[in-house]
């Protein structure tokens, strides 16, 4: 179980990273609408990726439960 839970926070924290610096990339695009669009399309898969992560990690931690 030691790898599971090890497994799960390792992909929290990659997430994490993974967020920070999409919104880094958001931040440091031009000004135009073009730019605009494509940032705001990349934030909102990021919100969805957070999204299934996070489910992801509640249905770990229930199986681990159940198993128990």
């Amino acid at each position: 179980m030691q790898e599971k839970e090890a497994f799960i926070e390792e992909f929290k924290k990659r997430t994490k990273a993974f967020t920070l610096r999409n919104i880094k990339v958001f931040q440091s695009l031009p000004k135009t609408d073009e730019a605009k669009i494509i940032g705001k399309q990349l934030l909102v898969l990021q919100v969805l990726s957070g999204l299934i992560t996070e489910q992801f990690a509640e249905q770990e931690a229930k199986l681990i439960f159940l198993q128990n």
